[in-house]
Parts: C-alpha cells; sequence; structure tokens
C-alpha cells in the first residue's frame, strides 16, 4: 500500500477561510460584548476587540464576498495543480531510492514514490509553465528543465525557489545556477547597455581564455574566417601550440578540493583573466573590455570524480584590427601572467580569437559570456558513460550546489574596463547622457588625425613589455 505521505487532499472550491479569520471580519459570529465581559475577570480590562463599534456590518460582509471571490480565482491553478500531483503520485511505480535515479530526467522524478510531494507540484508547475515559453525550451542549450531537476533533488534549499522563479513577481535571485535570473539581472541590462556600442568602437572581439590539461590541443585558435551555414562556407582557424609536439605530459584537473584559502589554484586562473584584461588596455591593444568569468563542472565516469574547468570570456573593442600576430602576442602575455601566480602553472593556456563584425553578434557574445555556469551538461555525460548513479549524485549535490557558489564569490563578476565602464572617458555604453556627444567628437578627431600604418607594431612592444613585467614579477615571486 502506497504511503500518503507525498499526496495532499485538493481543497474544495466552495471551501470558506478559517475561523480566525472568518471571525476577524464577520462580527455576526463575534462574541456579544455581554458574554465576553461576563467570561472575563473582574481584575481584567475589556478587550478593544470585544466592543463592536461598526455600526455598518454588511459592508465589512461585502467585502469578505469580494475577497472570497478573488481567493477562489486566485487558488484555481493551484487546485488543478494539486489534483495533477496527486494524480502523478498515484501513478508513480517505481520505488527505487532517489540516490539511485536519474536526477535529471524529470519522468524518472514523477515515476518515483520517493519523490516529495512539495517537489513535485514545483516540478510540474515548471514543466507546464516551459511548455508556454519558447525560451525555456531552448534556453540553456535546451537543457533548463534538467537544471531545475538536479536542484530540486539536491540537499539544499534553494531548488524550489529556482523551479518557482518568476511566480508572482518573485525571483530566485540565484545568478549563477538560475538562467532567468541571470537573463534578467546580467544578460539583458548589458545588452540593453551596449546596443548600439558596435558603431561607436571601430573594432570588435572576443576572446574566450581556458585551461587545458592536454598539452596538445592548448594554445592559440584565431578564426581567420568566419563559417556561414547559409553560404555553405566553413571557418578556417589558425593555430598557435607552443606546447604540442613536445612530450609534454598531461597535467592533473583541478578539484574543488583545491579551493581552500583567499588564493588557491582556481582563484588565480580566474585572477589571471581578468589581469589580462587589464593588461590589454595598458598596452593600447584594447580601449575597452567587459571580463566575465566562468566555471564549467565535469564529471568522471569510473572511478565518480568531480572537477572545474575556470574560463572566461573577454569582449574587447580596439582602433585596430586585431591580427593574427598580435593575438599570438596577448597569448604569450596570457601565459607570462598565469605563470606568475602562485599556484600557477598546473594547466595549459588556451586562448579563442574571433572577431564580431555587427551588432546583432555582439549581442549574441554578451549572452554568451554572462550565462550561469555549466553542471546539467557534465552530469549527463557521467550518466551515458555508465557512471555510478549513487555516487555521481553525491558529488553534484555536494560539490555543486552546496560548495559550487564559494568557488564563484571570490571574484566580482563582470567587470568593465576602458571605455566600457560607465565613469572613463569615451564610456561607448548607453548609460550616460553625453555619450553620443562624446562620440561624435571622437569620431571627428579620428577622421582628421588618421593612425599610423605601424599601430600594431606599437601594440606588440607594449604586449612584450608587459610579458616583461610578469617575467620579472615571476622571478621575484621565486
Amino acid at each position: 500500500m502506497k504511503s500518503m505521505t507525498n499526496k495532499q487532499p485538493p481543497r474544495p472550491a466552495n471551501a470558506t477561510p478559517s475561523a480566525g479569520l472568518w471571525t476577524e471580519v464577520n462580527p455576526a459570529v463575534r462574541h456579544s460584548p455581554a458574554t465576553a465581559t461576563a467570561e472575563a475577570p473582574a481584575n481584567r480590562q475589556p478587550d478593544p476587540l470585544d466592543v463592536d463599534t461598526n455600526r455598518y456590518p454588511g459592508i465589512e460582509l461585502a467585502t469578505l464576498d469580494s475577497l472570497e471571490d478573488e481567493l477562489k480565482f486566485l487558488r484555481q491553478d493551484c487546485d488543478e495543480l494539486i489534483v495533477e500531483a496527486n494524480d502523478a503520485a498515484d501513478e508513480a511505480a517505481d520505488s527505487t531510492p532517489l540516490m539511485g535515479v536519474n536526477q535529471a530526467d524529470p519522468h524518472v522524478l514523477l515515476n518515483n514514490e520517493n519523490f516529495s510531494f512539495d517537489a513535485r507540484c514545483k516540478l510540474i508547475y515548471f514543466l507546464k509553465k516551459m511548455k508556454r515559453s519558447p525560451w525555456m525550451k531552448w534556453a540553456d542549450n535546451r537543457l533548463h528543465v534538467q537544471r531545475i531537476a538536479l536542484g530540486l533533488c539536491a540537499p539544499w534549499q534553494s531548488g524550489g525557489s529556482m523551479a518557482l522563479c518568476g511566480l508572482h513577481n518573485r525571483f530566485c535571485q540565484l545568478f549563477d545556477y538560475c538562467p532567468r535570473c541571470c537573463l534578467r539581472v546580467r544578460s539583458k541590462p548589458t545588452v540593453r547597455e551596449y546596443r548600439k556600442a558596435f558603431d561607436r568602437a571601430p573594432h570588435w572581439m572576443m576572446m574566450t581564455p581556458s585551461f587545458e590539461s592536454d598539452p596538445e590541443h592548448a594554445g592559440l585558435h584565431y578564426v581567420a574566417r568566419k563559417g556561414d551555414r547559409k553560404r555553405k562556407v566553413s571557418a578556417k582557424l589558425r593555430h598557435h601550440r607552443p606546447f604540442a609536439g613536445r612530450g609534454l605530459q598531461h597535467k592533473a584537473h583541478l578539484t574543488p578540493d583545491l579551493d581552500v584559502g583567499d588564493e588557491n589554484p582556481i582563484t588565480d586562473c580566474f585572477q589571471t583573466i581578468f589581469d589580462l584584461g587589464h593588461e590589454l588596455i595598458r598596452s593600447g591593444v584594447a580601449q575597452g573590455v567587459l571580463a566575465q568569468r566562468e566555471i564549467a563542472w565535469n564529471f568522471e565516469a569510473d572511478p565518480v570524480r568531480c572537477w572545474v574547468t575556470p574560463n572566461g570570456s573577454l569582449i574587447i573593442n580596439s582602433a585596430e584590427p586585431v591580427t593574427y600576430e598580435i593575438a599570438c602576442g596577448v597569448y604569450d602575455l596570457f601565459q607570462a601572467l598565469y605563470q606568475a601566480k602562485p599556484f600557477g602553472g598546473r594547466l595549459y593556456p588556451d586562448l579563442h580569437c574571433e572577431s564580431i563584425q555587427s551588432q546583432k553578434e555582439l549581442n549574441r557574445c554578451l549572452f554568451y559570456a554572462l550565462k550561469p555556469m555549466q553542471y546539467a551538461e557534465g552530469y549527463l555525460r557521467a550518466v551515458n558513460a555508465g557512471a555510478d548513479i549513487q555516487a555521481l549524485n553525491t558529488q553534484i549535490g555536494d560539490r555543486v550546489f552546496q560548495g559550487g557558489s564559494e568557488v564563484l564569490s571570490t571574484h566580482r563578476s563582470p567587470r568593465r574596463l576602458g571605455n566600457m565602464r560607465c565613469n572613463a572617458d569615451g564610456y561607448i555604453g548607453a548609460g550616460s547622457v553625453t555619450a553620443d556627444r562624446k562620440e561624435q567628437t571622437r569620431l571627428k578627431r579620428q577622421g582628421r588625425h588618421r593612425h599610423d600604418q605601424d599601430k600594431p607594431t606599437r601594440g606588440l612592444s607594449e604586449i612584450e613589455k608587459a610579458i616583461g613585467r610578469a617575467t620579472l614579477q615571476q622571478r621575484e615571486g621565486d
């Protein structure tokens, strides 16, 4: 016989409020003043609520009727949800413990008797809302529902808030976990701020710094020609792999256990990404940078183990195009900055560079950079590889949901540098009233004073100086 702990009886449509609320607004059922005074002790002062001062009790009854009609309308969806959750609990036939099932599959969870009634209601609410929202269907690489299902099964208190995010205009505020809150607070305001920024800077580029354990894959990947699916044109990349063919060993992945102390191997990776943005501004290669740190969670199947990949995004604008030669210098600078860190050198730096050629591409890059951390894809990859489900669920619950926010809380992100900062000279965003006027003046001056042809060479020389400073800092640290 199934347990009734995961079920809740539906509320009747003609149900009345509790006696406390009813007597509070209906004087007809309130005790009379004489009775209340007679039953009260002699030494007690009369209660002001015992004295009926309302000469028109019919007004309160009319208010009650309108309130009851409104509550009946508001409870309609809730009652339907409770009935649907009860039906799903009756149809559940799997008695496997939740730690032994694929927690990213909503159908498996709804068919499980051990799935709690509260979580069942929240998951059904999310699935019904996703049917009406095209954005929720393709958000997070079409893994939005898997992200919610994992959060509802995790041993933390915010899984339900993330599933009900947006209900009655209440949001969970979990920007690193929830795609809706990340879109509402981070992505959309940033895209709105730079909605006209593409025409205010001559050249734009998207740089994606990351860290690899395989020396054969790490290096610079420069997109020389962008691909086009409509025209059936494939992309052309130029690679610079300084570690390939040297017989170097694979380096160990970074695990969440290394996130100890104010400075550790994971925080050094984040700090290197932000230092690279500052050096691009200082060397003159970029006039503005928007830097964002990210983290991707990965899981090995045999044995089950969790490891992280720190990475980031740098959206830059420059006066001159960033050529392949300049990109090679930027990669050398990236490597020197990482080696100068106390815990640097544990991984191989990796850099991907691609030009931005329109405002639409700029908006797409902003949405890509400002996204929540990825963990559902790594979980599904481990499940398909045949990992132990119980150990995998323990790892994702302890590492991602309970300790994931601590890994990202060490560095404030995103950061705006140069002309992408609202209080800087030549600000190109939409947050300043005089931004358009300053931009017109700058374009006039740029038309009168054209840049020399050797400007990229001067940029390379500044990069070499920055590499020298990072190398000197590393020697002083040793």
